[in-house]
């Protein structure tokens, strides 16, 4: 193990991989939260887009409400506006992503 890393300092995230990692490349894209700026997708065809972050549900198997938290969504507005961004920089294809994004909202 060369670092850990609570969900806190979830945002240093990218100068951690780049740090320890240096044969990354540096156009590497790292998305934090649904807050922060698009990522680049160099040469993929769709675009990813996470909406949604931890999970309100309670599985006997999972520890994911433990480590990421509670469900928390995306505001519609900041969805639909990097939507639009993704499509005029031409993805045509834009997946939505979560841990649970059947309870987004």
């Amino acid at each position: 193990i060369d670092a850990v890393m609570g969900l806190s300092e979830q945002r240093g995230l990218k100068g951690l991989v780049t740090r320890l990692l240096p044969e990354v490349p540096a156009g590497i894209a790292c998305v934090e939260s649904g807050e922060d700026p698009l990522p680049l997708f160099s040469d993929q065809t769709r675009a990813f887009l996470k909406i949604q972050e931890g999970c309100d549900l309670r599985c006997s198997y999972c520890v994911i409400p433990s480590v990421r938290g509670a469900s928390r969504s995306v505001p519609p507005e900041t969805v639909l506006r990097k939507i639009a961004s993704l499509s005029e920089a031409g993805f045509r294809e834009i997946v939505l992503t979560g841990v649970n994004t059947g309870d987004y909202g």
